[in-house]
This record gives structure tokens, C-alpha cells and sequence, in this order.
């Protein structure tokens, strides 16, 4: 590489080498190479800070097997309450062992929170429960029950464990061919502790949707106490995660039916849903929207909607929502911004940030309970009352966040009210954008990473080769110098 003879040459103008080949001027070889190192650099910072964000994250812990499987159940799905320091008390019912029924755990006459986890590929041979912690390591559920609260999750990972999402999102609903001739819209396999495909094995199949429905059921009528007719702050609010938001409304939407129907207590009725960064294919989207827009009209639901990443299926809506008459509406929608797990907050560049941005949409909602939240009285927040969230729906606006984004506290937090008519339509990507993306961008960096090591490695040759070619004329020039006399030296 320094072994040529083509003089101080333009880039532009070719040098021939004594074999005879053409070939660019070394200076322009070596500026070249100069610029893919600073390409690989500006990717290495790209996919490092996203990689980084992942291996910080402290919201995973692995579930024991005592919450995973109690009592050696192999198939467990329902609903546990949540303990004092990250702690979780399973619901046991003896007759199916599921969690299905009462617990000491839950106490009817406080308000009670139940979260529903999304889309879980790999969650039972990996960290097999979702817990409620935040990216730095908060235990959410700790600050609810300072609060007052019940806290429950409803969980059906061993269903959610499927690596199609559609395919899970399926096992959410029903196909109906008349009233009360229902059946889940895809088959119930499930996921054993081992991580294999098993099939449907309690009777006749239902939906996630049911499960919920009958979990919630089975653990309000077993406390026995009727919240209307005794001194009781009891309300039930339904939280939903990604594809949670989908099980929430369909369980939230049976739940409505059934108790203005007289079919269940009318204090099973929720009267708060909350989808956080939700995701429904277009697939899905009629019984999604069409299920939303009547618990808010019909059975006078609130509904609260957040958008914190690409994997938000809200995203597909800008036009429509720019567009929708006031009357349409049927949620308050907040855009939130979680940099604080995406310090480039680069929608394009954020990797595998960009999953930790998801799941931070349930670490906003969650801590905004704290009773010293700015947002509580105006803004989008847990504590934030009916009325204002009612009011706020019909105002033709949503909320957007302008501080507080690289930070997790929401103490620092503030919103802005803006009109969907007056503002651009909200954008983003999809997630299946964001993989090809993503996949493109790894393996673009993983290709120019082996480009520069064996561009280093040539250099580091062409070097060691340059040096010992100096030592050899060194050497000679000592042996020549040693070969005159002396007193010629000396001349």
C-alpha cells in the first residue's frame, strides 16, 4: 500500500503500479476507508446507546416458580394481587386451581386496579410473569397501595407466548355466530413451562377475553361484600398494555354488558379503562374501535389512550383522528415521550430502544398516582378525575408532552393542549417498519464492522511491513557507514 510509484497525483487521476495494474492514489484509498471508520463510529453510537438502554433496564426479573406455576399448576392464567415489595400472592381456586376467586390479598371496599400485560414471544422460558417495575427499578404496585388501592394483574402469557403476534392477538376475541353461541377466534394452545405447544385442555375453549371476564367475576363475587351497600371507595379500573389494551376493552366490554344487563352486581362494571401504547392489527381494528366507541357512548366508560412509540396503533389513524368530529370521539389521547430509555429519542435510529419505549408508556401511567403529580388536576395522569377526562374528550384536543422526557419521574412532566384540527396529523412508523429497519441497520453495522477490522488488520500489516523495511536501510546504511575508514568519516 506504500509501495507505489505514482508521485503526488490528483484522487481523481489514476497511478499505475510497476505490475501494471491501475488502481487509485493511496491518499484517496486511505480517505475512503477514513470515511466508511466514521460511518462505522456514527453506527456503533447508534446501536450501542439502544443496545445500552436494553442491558440498563431493570423492569425484568425472572418469576419463581411459585408465581409462575403455583402449587405445580402447568397451565395458569387469571388474576394475582400485589404485595408490599414486589411481591406477588396468587389466586388459587381449588376446584381448577386457577386464578379464579378470592383472595386475603384483594379487600372490596377499595379501589382496585388490574393491569393486563401484551404480546409475550419467549415470556415463559424467559422472565415468565411481567412485573410492575419501571426501567430505573421503581415497584409500581408499592406506590397504588400507599395509595389505597387494590393491585391486581391479570396474566395469560402462556398464551401471549406465541412468535406471531397476530396469532396471540386472535386468542383476545370471539367469533359469535349468534348470542351466546361464541367461540375463541383461534385455537387456545398454550406454552408449558418448557416452552412446547400444548392444546386447549378445560372444556370447551374460550377467548382471553372471557378469561378475564370470568377472572374478574370470580374475584369480586367471592369477597361477598357489596361495595353499594357499605361505606366503600370501591372502583374498578382496567389497564391494558400493547396488546393488553385489546383484552381490556373486550373484557371491559363484556363486563359493561353483563352488569347493566342485571347478568352480574352493577359494581363489576369498570368504570376506567386505560390502553397504553396500545397495539391491534388492522385485522382487529373494528372489534377494537367498535368495542371502544361503546363503552364510552353507550355504557359511559372512560377511556383513556396513550401513544409513547412506532409500535402504537393509533399511529395509523392521523387523518382520521385530525378529522373526527367531536361526537366520534371516545377517548382522551396523550402523546408521550419516554427519552429517558432513548437518550437520542430518534424514532428511526432508536433499535432496541425503541421496545423499551413501548413498555415505558406503562411506567408513565403507573407512577403518575403519586399524589404530588402536577398533571393531576388538568393533565393526563392516573389521578386525574372522570370529569376533567370527560371534558377533555369532547374539547377536540389531545395532550402532547413538551418537559420532563428524559426523565422517569413524572414530577417534572408537562403537557400542552393541542387541537387535532389545527395540529399536523400524528405520524410514525409501524413495527414492522421499525424491524426491517432495525434488521437493516444490524446487519449494514455487523458487514462494516468486519470491513473495518480487515481494513485495520491490512494497515496494521502495511505498518509492521513499512517498519521493518526501515530497520533493513538502517542497517545497511550502519554496515556502509562501517565499511569506510575512519579518517575518509572524518573528510
Amino acid at each position: 500500500m506504500f509501495e507505489h510509484r505514482c508521485g503526488f497525483r490528483s484522487c481523481s487521476t489514476p497511478c499505475v503500479k510497476v505490475e501494471g495494474k491501475i488502481e487509485a492514489h493511496w491518499k484517496c484509498r486511505v480517505a475512503l476507508h477514513a470515511f466508511w471508520c466514521a460511518v462505522w463510529i456514527v453506527l456503533l453510537v447508534l446501536v450501542g446507546m439502544g443496545w445500552y438502554s436494553s442491558f440498563v433496564d431493570k423492569a425484568g426479573k425472572k418469576a419463581s416458580p411459585d408465581e409462575q406455576f403455583p402449587k405445580g399448576i402447568d397451565l395458569y392464567y387469571g388474576i394475582q394481587w400485589w404485595g408490599p415489595g414486589d411481591v406477588l400472592h396468587p389466586v388459587i381456586n381449588n376446584i381448577t386451581g386457577l386464578g379464579q376467586g378470592p383472595s386475603k390479598f384483594f379487600n372490596p371496599l377499595k379501589p382496585t386496579v388490574i393491569y393486563c400485560h401484551g404480546w409475550q414471544n419467549g415470556g415463559v422460558t424467559g422472565n415468565g410473569l411481567e412485573r410492575l417495575t419501571s426501567h430505573t427499578g421503581v415497584h409500581m404496585a408499592d406506590m397504588w397501595i400507599e395509595q389505597g388501592w387494590n393491585v391486581g394483574s391479570f396474566y395469560w402469557t402462556q398464551f401471549a407466548d406465541e412468535a406471531d403476534v397476530t396469532v396471540a392477538e386472535a386468542k383476545i376475541w370471539d367469533t359469535c355466530l349468534k348470542p351466546g353461541l361464541c367461540f375463541p377466534s383461534a385455537p387456545m394452545d398454550w406454552k408449558d413451562k418448557d416452552g412446547k405447544s400444548r392444546p386447549w385442555k378445560h372444556g370447551v375453549g374460550k377467548s382471553v377475553g372471557d378469561l378475564f371476564y370470568d377472572s374478574v367475576v370470580a374475584s369480586l363475587a367471592a369477597a361477598d361484600v357489596n361495595p353499594f351497600e357499605s361505606e366503600s371507595n370501591f372502583s374498578l379500573r382496567l389497564v391494558g398494555h400493547s396488546l393488553g389494551g385489546g383484552v381490556v376493552v373486550a373484557a371491559g366490554y363484556k363486563l359493561a354488558g353483563a352488569a347493566e344487563a342485571g347478568t352480574i352486581p352493577a359494581f363489576f362494571k369498570p368504570d376506567r379503562i386505560a390502553m397504553l401504547d396500545p397495539f391491534w392489527s388492522k385485522s382487529r381494528e373494528s372489534q377494537v374501535l367498535t368495542r371502544g366507541y361503546e363503552l364510552s357512548h353507550t355504557h359511559g366508560v372512560t377511556v383513556e389512550v396513550s401513544r409513547a412509540s412506532d409500535f402504537s396503533a393509533p399511529t395509523r389513524y392521523g387523518d382520521l383522528l385530525k378529522h373526527q368530529s367531536i361526537d366520534d370521539a371516545w377517548c382522551t389521547f396523550s402523546m408521550v415521550y419516554p427519552a429517558f430509555v432513548d437518550p437520542l429519542l430518534s424514532t428511526m435510529f432508536s433499535g432496541p430502544a425503541e421496545v423499551l419505549r413501548h413498555m415505558a408508556a406503562k411506567a408513565i401511567y403507573f407512577l403518575s398516582i403519586d399524589p404530588r403529580n402536577p398533571n393531576a388536576e388538568t393533565g393526563p395522569s392516573a389521578r386525574t378525575k372522570k370529569t376533567v377526562l370527560k371534558e377533555f374528550k369532547k374539547s377536540g384536543k389531545f395532550w402532547k408532552q413538551v418537559e420532563g422526557l428524559y426523565t422517569e419521574t413524572i414530577l417534572d412532566d408537562k403537557y400542552e393542549a393541542l387541537s387535532w384540527s389545527e395540529e399536523p396529523p400524528i405520524s410514525g412508523g409501524t413495527p414492522d417498519a421499525w424491524f426491517l429497519f432495525f434488521a437493516g441497520m444490524t446487519t449494514g453495522f455487523l458487514v462494516l464492522s468486519s470491513c473495518v477490522i480487515c481494513c485495520c488488520c491490512c494497515y496494521l500489516h502495511e505498518l509492521v511491513k513499512f517498519l521493518k523495511s526501515r530497520r533493513q536501510f538502517a542497517d545497511v546504511d550502519d554496515f556502509g557507514t562501517a565499511m569506510v575508514p575512519a579518517e575518509d568519516r572524518r573528510v
